[in-house]
């Protein structure tokens, strides 16, 4: 029973995974496009908005392997 429900973990991540890749590339091309008007959403020039991801990446990261590791 614990290969099943670890199997389906698995394919559940690897289609987030999928679906994550081809998200951000569709909104890499919608971007990119010459006639769009980009209003800072997805753009990369503002640092202090990537620089907000650290701590986001840093809890989900932690958070994820405490669960793992007291599991």
């Amino acid at each position: 029973m614990a290969n099943n429900i670890k199997a389906g973990m698995k394919k559940t991540s690897v289609i987030l995974l999928i679906s994550t890749v081809i998200t951000g590339l569709a909104i890499a091309w919608i971007d990119a496009r010459p006639n769009w008007d980009d209003t800072g959403i997805a753009s990369t020039q503002n640092w202090g908005s990537l620089l907000a991801f650290i701590p986001g990446f840093a809890g989900a990261y932690l958070g994820f392997n405490l669960i793992r590791k007291f599991k």
